[in-house]
């Protein structure tokens, strides 16, 4: 009694190669059929074996592994204006934590060259009545985030009151 071999299982690769090869001609007949002009019908087969060859050559299943970004220590880097560009515009339209986060640490500078806290709640008033109400709110409010405009209004702000700091409206 004589056992039948079976014959081997192709490989994912052959299927999938098999599947393109079936695809193409199944393709080319529609095309053919519906009209299609000959050499759009031929470019259509050169699309399709150029995905099949691209599908076939590419790594099963191997992870990506990207270069590591250096990492610069110093602020203003390239990466850091870039990381911060990318958060001004967040969710929902709104600004990203680390934008609000970097605009309070600048007002929290700014407000201190005037003698005021911006974390101190009883020197609040002062505060709004420095930074105006707009840019005073959008600072201290933590259940939502500025728009990028509001953000660049504060900026603006902030920008404004150091240039009148108490040093400098003294010496012109």
């Amino acid at each position: 009694m004589s056992r039948r071999r079976r014959r081997p299982r192709p490989s994912d690769r052959v299927r999938t190669t098999r599947r393109f090869a079936v695809g193409a001609t199944l393709a080319a007949v529609a095309a053919a059929v519906l009209g299609i002009e000959p050499l759009h019908v031929l470019a259509l087969l050169a699309l399709i074996v150029s995905a099949a060859a691209l599908w076939n050559t590419a790594p099963d299943d191997s992870p990506v592994e990207l270069p590591a970004t250096p990492g610069w220590s110093r602020d203003g880097t390239r990466r850091d204006v870039s990381q911060l560009a990318w958060a001004v515009h967040g969710r929902d339209r709104r600004v990203g934590e680390r934008v609000i986060r970097r605009l309070r640490d600048l007002a929290t500078t700014t407000l201190a060259t005037h003698g005021v806290d911006l974390a101190d709640p009883t020197q609040a008033d002062r505060a709004r009545a420095l930074l105006g109400p707009s840019a005073h709110d959008a600072l201290t409010d933590t259940t939502r985030m500025p728009t990028p405009r509001t953000a660049a209004a504060v900026m603006t702000t902030l920008e404004q009151l150091a240039a009148r700091t108490p040093e400098r409206q003294n010496h012109p």
